[in-house]
């Protein structure tokens, strides 16, 4: 089930489960986005008939002034919300959000009273958390390790922009209980270069735990991912750094995930 987090404020929630009944839908309602001014607003989707199902494309309308856009990701369901994004500002902002199994997008827009400006599309496994501080804390997904990242306003672009660190501690997802172990030799370095010291030499049937991901890299492969060095722990504690690329045939238990 969706979690609801409760570190913001939703004051409008609009809900289509099943888009395939209409040729459009409309949705009108009254919201306060700009000093406590109440507008009109109303968003309205469009469906294509040659293909049954619903286009991405959607109108949004605020006391008569109009803009059009697009969310082309596949989704479950689609939901508008009006939200807090800085509670120390004089607005509040529409999130048009689409969800596709646990991934949620948020297409946001704030209203100024003379126009309505995009301020882009955030993204995040996990539905985004609206911190209330012009921040919006989101999850990223690497193929068997999930991320925290977050979304910052760009005030001279009006854009939210992904602010991404170098480092990240390998989270698997919850309820992973199993082991990685070893299939066949590697070894593990002091720094993340092959010329450094050797900390552990690993052999088949050795257990390894992946403690934290470098992801600052340059890559020659086409997915970046392969590149990225990892700090591997083994059985006595010692930690050593090696490229994923260099290990991940050589292990089983890996829980990778879609």
């Amino acid at each position: 089930m969706k979690k609801r987090f409760t570190l913001f404020a939703v004051l409008f929630t609009f809900l289509i489960r099943n888009l395939a009944f209409a040729s459009s839908y409309d949705t009108t309602f009254k919201a306060n986005l700009f000093e406590s001014i109440k507008s009109n607003v109303k968003i309205s989707l469009y469906y294509e008939d040659k293909y049954k199902n619903y286009s991405g494309k959607f109108t949004l309308t605020i006391d008569g002034i109009c803009l059009t856009d697009s969310n082309e990701s596949v989704m479950d369901y689609f939901e508008t919300k009006v939200v807090d994004l800085d509670k120390d500002d004089d607005y509040k902002e529409i999130a048009i959000t689409t969800y596709f199994n646990d991934n949620t997008e948020y297409n946001l827009y704030r209203f100024t009273g003379k126009k309505i400006i995009s301020l882009g599309l955030i993204s995040s496994m996990d539905e985004p958390v609206l911190v209330g501080d012009g921040t919006v804390k989101t999850k990223g997904w690497m193929g068997f390790w999930s991320y925290e990242y977050e979304f910052v306003l760009n005030k001279s672009k009006m854009k939210y922009e992904p602010v991404y660190k170098d480092e990240y501690p390998v989270n698997f997802y919850e309820g992973f209980e199993g082991d990685i172990v070893v299939k066949e030799i590697f070894n593990t370095y002091k720094e993340k270069d092959l010329k450094s010291e050797i900390v552990t030499k690993f052999k088949p049937g050795d257990k390894i735990k992946l403690i934290k991901a470098y992801t600052k890299v340059k890559c020659d492969d086409e997915y970046k991912d392969f590149c990225f060095w990892y700090l591997i722990e083994d059985k006595n504690g010692k930690i050593g750094w090696l490229q994923l690329k260099d290990f991940q045939d050589k292990v089983e238990g890996i829980p990778w995930a879609g």
